[in-house]
């Protein structure tokens, strides 16, 4: 048996494992999910800042610090909306398309700093792994 994770009593502790788990797993192209116009280049970084802000006012600081990866961004980034925010997960929902996520983001990126971290994830759910499936 293996001992919990730091993030095991988070609400999201499935998807983070399986985050992680693709990320250790796969020889998927990550990097065609990680190209960011310089719109979503800038909102990135007001992102981490506010799921640091987050996840340290949840007292979840434990399951950030052993979730950083040497891995792809793309994983670090949606494990640190899944550490921050319980309720992110409808940015994953299929029924979201990625257009439509990108339009929200278009609209108001500042509003939802939990969607600009998980959006290089959603490609490559939505893009990197349809063409490998193909």
């Amino acid at each position: 048996m293996t001992a919990p994770t730091a993030w095991a009593h988070l609400p999201n502790a499935a998807l983070i494992d399986h985050v992680l788990a693709e990320c250790r797993s796969t020889a998927a192209p990550w990097d065609a999910a990680a190209p960011w116009d310089a719109a979503w280049s800038a909102s990135r970084g007001d992102a981490w800042r506010a799921a640091w802000n987050a996840a340290c006012s949840a007292s979840r600081g434990d399951a950030w610090r052993a979730v950083w990866i040497d891995g792809p961004s793309v994983a670090r980034d949606a494990c640190a909306a899944l550490i921050a925010w319980d309720d992110c997960t409808w940015w994953l929902d299929p029924r979201l398309t990625l257009e439509n996520m990108r339009t929200i983001l278009d609209e108001a990126a500042h509003m939802h700093p939990a969607g600009v971290l998980l959006l290089p994830y959603k490609i490559y759910l939505t893009e990197v792994t349809k063409e490998t499936c193909k």
